[in-house]
């Protein structure tokens, strides 16, 4: 009796060791999970800086398209969740037998960003870097496994990188926003990261052994990959040759304010909606998408024709909210195309903004993501698209480029602003306002307007529709 009651001690003795030698920790980089003290790897002479993670992003339902008492506010993925079991073996195994991940890069007519420019990428210290490269070296070879052993991180510090990640690598749709952490022996520094793949429906899961258990398809997401790049060539190959960036900007925000219908449901039901409405598949094939999914359509289109753009978290009327900065020409500007999908017609209200300009309703949060800091107004809607009517007693001028815009654009709109007007939201009050100047000056056929369209070869219709600030006639 003696005898076995020693084996069982030594026994708990030997399982209390392998807890305390390593760790592994399953957690969502979007909701602060880990408790880590800054002081865990100061001593390492080749440490990262520790950026802490974000809280859960928020969705907010409401956009220019729902009514103003509609305000919704939701978690962006489900809540974190934590599990904390043993690891016996002190070197992590690649899966074997995963599959490849086909390449999402389109190879078509444009050259696409250099990623070495992408945003978040370029915002890093050397030594976030390292680990940023790690794991997207990883996503790139389809492997699950980072050995982060040499880099002493911790755990925020996975959560920054993992977020930047993503945030510059909209493509990944196929990344879980749960992912695991091995830890070394002290207990502290984060040994091994895994990043679990999900199809849609089935998420990569390990065990206790880290043994992979459950698979995603790497099939059903190819075929999703492929579905979306059959979208992407088909608004591309609609781009004119020779466009300037802005035009293909344009072109790229019509084309998903067209595609895509907000999700209200999703927004709503995050915890229970099984959907793509938060990533770039739901906007370009489905058709439904919130604020990140028209988000990261628009900044995969932009890199696939040689315009850079990054992702912008924040809040607007009082709800999460996930938009845009786009570089254009050198500079750059905010785009919100969540807010621009109106029901009726595509607004530019949110189209190539200051950050000052933005920020009359839109929050920024720098805390989670880097930001440009946006002052240029060059290749704003009014100083590329629309026609400035600077006396209300004289005919308009200086029209000739944007004309000629709007014919590389293929569209059949021309949109007016008035120098001295007033924003009204329903537009009705602009368009009495201004029927004798519009009468007079731009559906007069014998308006030197009406004559230079004509030699165009366009035009207009005596139809008149307005957006909030602009008046837009239509041509043929």
């Amino acid at each position: 009796m003696n005898k076995k009651i020693l084996i069982i001690i030594c026994a708990l003795i030997f399982i209390c060791a392998a807890l305390s030698s390593c760790s592994i920790f399953v957690g969502d980089f979007e909701k602060e999970v880990f408790s880590s003290n800054e002081s865990d790897i100061s001593n390492q002479s080749d440490q990262t800086n520790s950026i802490s993670p974000s809280s859960a992003e928020t969705e907010n339902s409401d956009s220019s398209k729902k009514s103003s008492n509609e305000y919704q506010t939701t978690n962006s993925s489900p809540k974190a969740k934590v599990e904390k079991t043993i690891v016996t073996d002190n070197k992590i195994k690649e899966p074997s037998n995963l599959g490849r991940i086909d390449s999402m890069n389109l190879n078509y007519v444009y050259t696409p960003v250099n990623q070495n420019s992408y945003y978040q990428l370029s915002s890093l210290s050397s030594a976030e870097r390292k680990l940023y490269k790690s794991i997207l070296e990883t996503i790139l070879a389809s492997k699950c496994i980072v050995d982060v052993s040499k880099l002493y991180v911790s755990a925020d510090d996975v959560a920054s990188a993992l977020e930047r990640v993503l945030a510059d690598y909209p493509q990944f749709f196929y990344i879980s926003k749960s992912y695991l952490l091995v830890y070394g022996s002290n207990g502290k520094t984060v040994r091994t990261v895994a990043v679990l793949y999900t199809d849609g429906s089935v998420t990569d899961e390990f065990d206790q052994h880290m043994n992979l258990t459950k698979k995603a398809d790497r099939l059903v997401i190819n075929k999703k990959i492929s579905a979306i790049k059959s979208v992407a060539k088909e608004i591309i190959s609609k781009i004119p040759a020779n466009s300037s960036d802005v035009i293909k900007e344009r072109i790229i925000h019509d084309f998903i304010a067209k595609k895509a219908t907000y999700d209200t449901e999703a927004a709503k039901n995050i915890d229970e909606y099984d959907s793509h409405a938060y990533d770039l598949y739901g906007a370009a094939v489905e058709g439904l998408a919130v604020c990140e999914g028209y988000s990261k359509l628009f900044q995969y289109l932009c890199y696939s024709v040689g315009i850079n753009s990054t992702q912008v978290i924040g809040t607007s009327n009082g709800g999460g909210h996930m938009w845009n900065t786009v570089l254009i020409d050198g500079k750059w500007y905010q785009v919100d195309l969540t807010w621009n999908d109106s029901d009726d017609i595509i607004s530019y209200k949110y189209f190539n903004l200051t950050s000052e300009k933005i920020s009359e309703d839109h929050l920024v949060d720098n805390s989670v993501l880097a930001t440009p800091h946006c002052t240029s107004t060059e290749k704003s809607f009014k100083n590329v698209f629309a026609i400035c009517i600077e006396n209300s007693e004289q005919p308009p001028s200086d029209y000739e480029s944007k004309i000629s815009n709007m014919k590389a654009l293929q569209d059949n709109r021309i949109y007016f602003y008035f120098e001295d007007s007033e924003p009204n939201q329903t537009g009705v009050f602009e368009i009495r306002r201004y029927y004798k100047y519009i009468s007079r000056y731009l559906i007069n056929p014998k308006s030197d307007f009406w004559v230079y369209l004509s030699a165009q070869g366009l035009t207009l219709s005596d139809e008149v529709e307005s957006d909030y600030e602009y008046i837009v006639l239509k041509c043929h």
